[in-house]
């Protein structure tokens, strides 16, 4: 089983392959607002790696 740290960490990887463009439309999808002063790649992924774990995408309920 993944952590939430290496499922974090694999999220993060696959969005800074994309492009500004995609990472734009992905936080659309996402309901995740960027906002205009977001113009670097890095800030964006950051900001919707934060807005995933803030919805809990990474987190692995145990209870089997």
């Amino acid at each position: 089983m993944a952590t939430e740290a290496e499922r974090e960490q694999a999220d993060r990887e696959r969005l800074e392959k994309m492009t500004v463009k995609e990472l734009r439309v992905i936080a659309k999808e996402e309901f995740c607002t960027l906002g205009r002063r977001l113009s670097r790649k890095a800030d964006m992924v950051d900001e919707i790696v934060k807005w995933k774990r803030f919805k809990g995408a990474y987190f692995y309920d145990r209870r089997d």
